[in-house]
């Protein structure tokens, strides 16, 4: 009985468990949250708080892994360009991102002469980016917070 709870996959049942509840949640209050992401879209608040979440996960890894040299020409222009470079890709996405999702559900024109197939490619193509810039990033955010314990900051 005890080798059969050690195969089973504990992860793997939060995240079945987070995508079900996601799931009834968006059927359940569709329109709710329609309204929300077209708000929250519209502000433009979401592209400052990217911005910062990700500026604040490349420096402070920078910091957690180079300590004293992160301000060594090679790293800080290292970390400067890591941070505009997903920032900007993470940004640039949520752009197109909300622009097909006025298109498709507001029926403003953002794309003109664009069909289906068109926004379909922008879809994926921006999604694949802002999730890989806000993966990396949580991912060096995770490093940092995580591994403190095991690692220490040079000085």
């Amino acid at each position: 009985m005890k080798e059969a709870l050690r195969k089973i996959n504990l992860k793997g049942i939060a995240l079945i468990a987070i995508l079900a509840i996601g799931a009834s949640l968006t059927s359940a209050y569709g329109s709710e949250l329609n309204i929300f992401i077209t708000d929250k879209l519209k502000t433009g608040a979401l592209v400052y708080i990217i911005t910062i979440y990700i500026c604040i996960a490349v420096f402070a890894k920078s910091i957690f892994v180079n300590g004293k040299d992160t301000l060594a020409f090679s790293n800080f222009s290292e970390s400067i360009f890591s941070a505009a470079t997903y920032s900007l890709a993470a940004t640039t996405s949520l752009t197109l991102l909300s622009g097909v999702y006025f298109q498709r559900t507001q029926g403003e024109i953002y794309y003109k002469n664009f069909d289906g197939l068109d926004l379909s490619a922008i879809f994926i193509v921006s999604s694949y980016l802002l999730l890989y810039s806000l993966l990396i990033t949580s991912k060096m955010l995770g490093d940092v917070i995580f591994m403190a314990g095991a690692s220490s900051v040079k000085t």
